[in-house]
């Protein structure tokens, strides 16, 4: 997939209901107003419609790295679940594996 195409993709907003996702890509390094982000390329499963999802939040990038490594490194179909523990606009998110051993912000490595 062209590195192009997936950095004009939008934003994925994750809320408190649960949001079953697939990683399409390996992630990108996307240019910001801030500076650089790293994105993950994401399709979520229940629309099919693709989506950036950052991954600066280290309560969202931790369980995720756990999941990649139990993926032989990969971002690349690494399937899982997202959503934030509350309204709260700093609230941790919550991560969960589709299909492997769950994930989560709060479990110790």
């Amino acid at each position: 997939m062209p590195r192009q195409e997936t950095e004009d993709w939008p934003p994925l907003k994750v809320g408190t209901g649960w949001i079953d996702l697939i990683a399409v890509a390996e992630p990108i390094a996307k240019y910001t107003s801030r500076g650089y982000a790293v994105v993950l390329p994401v399709r979520v499963l229940s629309t099919n419609l693709e989506y950036i999802l950052y991954l600066s939040a280290r309560t969202l990038a931790e369980p995720i790295e756990r999941l990649r490594e139990e993926n032989d490194g990969r971002f690349t179909g690494l399937r899982f679940r997202v959503r934030k523990e509350s309204t709260d606009k700093l609230a941790k998110y919550i991560v969960e594996g589709v299909g492997s051993r769950t994930a989560t912000s709060n479990k110790p490595r």
